[in-house]
């Protein structure tokens, strides 16, 4: 009898003394706990945003590359123009999504990482401070963090992760902060020890200052202290969460910021295993559905069948079991650069450096503008199609006053035509300046006649053409531009 009413005795002090809790009580281990988990996780918020920068930055430079990569297959094989333009549109897509994943970062969600941050660092000098305010004595009552029911020292490790010297160390691994505050805070209305009246943290303020008449606020007026010292009252940590502002932003904008960090972003291959896995699949090819629609000018999107039937078709692809034309053709793909100043070597496509693939796009599109320029000028006319002749030019004058330059009325009885003069000579043409007018040139004499600098490869400023005087130079720039090679490269820009 005497033990069971010592121990009624027992549970009535610890009851007594956790209604009546004073100046000088303990914080509980429990609520210490809790908050040390927040700030655990507030606090690889600078890892995250570096690990995040760092994918952000090799989606890029790999997006570069690819529509590179794509650029130099268009130039130098023109059967591979449409999938190498497909896939220099998905580079470019995964070059804006990264460039847009980067924007995130310019302006408040950098901020609340800094505001996490900070939060991190004002928990965890209040819990060092509250774990190394107690004394060694097993039997004191001393200790400003506590076992929940009563004040026993010994807890020195209850906040021992809140003690981060360095915070480089620390790797990234984003938390929905939002969560992560509400579930930790859900149910803490109270966080007072249950016994204890000698820590000196939690005195009463206005007996050892006699001017101090305010509570004192702790990690932004997450935890009150009153004037007159204790931990009791008005410290619903669940409720106070949602209205101090360093944990409002946290629960306001946790989940969002926990998206930023993680949200996929497309990664454009530069190298041949992973254009294979790329195509390898029906589910993978349909990543290439926007580029597709894209490059390729279709005025809606296509369902998954017919979507991959077509994509198939543009790869060469008979059946996910073989690679297709596209991919057979990269398998040795090989470009000949400088590997030094005054040295060249051949190198597979996917092992070239940005320089190498800038030189050998330079090399291509040069080749192509050589193969343009040689080309003379003279009429292309179809094949059903005869040449007009200088006679049928005259005929098609008529007998009016147009028939001139090269043409004359020939008179049978009542009959008039206009026919080509034999002794026709073009006057002096003027000298061709830039802008000459060659259209205004109605006849093939008066057209080639046209003095000046001619266009290289060409030997005459204007040039008769399908019955109509046309300019040299136009007709080198739209012969270099309709050319397969370059058409490709300048499909691929836009």
């Amino acid at each position: 009898m005497p033990v069971l009413l010592e121990a009624i005795l027992a549970a009535l002090l610890i009851a007594a003394n956790q209604a009546g809790a004073a100046a000088g009580v303990g914080m509980k281990k429990s609520t210490a706990t809790k908050l040390r988990s927040i700030s655990e996780a507030a606090k690889t918020s600078a890892a995250d945003l570096a690990a995040r920068l760092a994918t952000i930055r090799l989606s890029l430079k790999d997006a570069q590359k690819a529509a590179k990569q794509q650029d130099v297959i268009a130039a130098t094989r023109p059967n591979l123009t449409t999938p190498a333009k497909v896939l220099r549109y998905y580079a470019n897509s995964a070059s804006k999504e990264a460039s847009d994943a980067l924007n995130d970062w310019t302006g408040d969600n950098t901020k609340l990482i800094g505001h996490a941050m900070y939060t991190a660092g004002r928990i965890d000098e209040l819990m060092l401070l509250f774990q190394n305010s107690q004394n060694d004595n097993s039997g004191g009552q001393d200790s400003c963090l506590a076992e929940d029911n009563g004040n026993h020292p010994g807890n020195k490790q209850a906040a021992q992760a809140c003690n981060t010297e360095d915070i480089t160390t620390i790797e990234a691994k984003p938390t929905d902060l939002a969560t992560k505050v509400t579930q930790e805070l859900a149910g803490v209305s109270s966080i007072h020890a249950g016994a204890g009246t000698e820590c000196h943290l939690t005195a009463s303020l206005s007996a050892k200052y006699s001017t101090y008449a305010a509570p004192m606020q702790l990690i932004g007026g997450l935890i009150t202290i009153p004037a007159g010292g204790d931990l009791t009252p008005g410290n619903d940590l669940a409720t106070k969460s949602g209205t101090v502002a360093l944990f409002k932003k946290l629960k306001e904008h946790g989940s969002a910021l926990k998206t930023k960090l993680t949200s996929a972003i497309n990664q454009a291959p530069t190298d041949y295993n992973g254009l294979k896995k790329l195509l390898k699949t029906k589910a993978e090819r349909k990543k290439l559905g926007p580029a597709a629609k894209a490059a390729l000018h279709w005025a809606e999107p296509k369902r998954d069948e017919e979507l991959d039937s077509e994509l198939k078709k543009i790869f060469g692809i008979s059946d996910d079991e073989t690679d297709g034309a596209y991919i057979t053709s990269l398998a040795d793909f090989n470009l000949k650069v400088h590997t030094t100043p005054t040295e060249t070597d051949n190198i597979n496509l996917f092992n070239l450096n940005d320089d190498q693939l800038s030189e050998a796009l330079g090399t291509a599109l040069e080749q192509s503008r050589q193969q343009a320029t040689s080309k003379p000028c003279t009429t292309k006319e179809s094949k059903d199609k005869p040449q007009n002749t200088d006679s049928d030019t005259c005929a098609a004058k008529g007998p009016g006053d147009n028939c001139k330059d090269g043409c004359k009325l020939e008179r049978t009885g009542d009959n008039k035509k206009c026919v080509k003069d034999p002794d026709y000579k073009p006057p002096q043409a003027e000298e061709a300046k830039p802008g000459v007018n060659c259209s205004s040139h109605t006849t093939k004499e008066t057209c080639e006649a046209v003095t000046g600098t001619a266009p290289p490869g060409k030997k005459s400023v204007c040039c008769w053409i399908e019955d109509k005087c046309k300019d040299s130079s136009f007709l080198l720039n739209k012969h270099f531009a309709l050319s397969m090679v370059s058409a490709a490269f300048v499909s691929l820009l836009f």
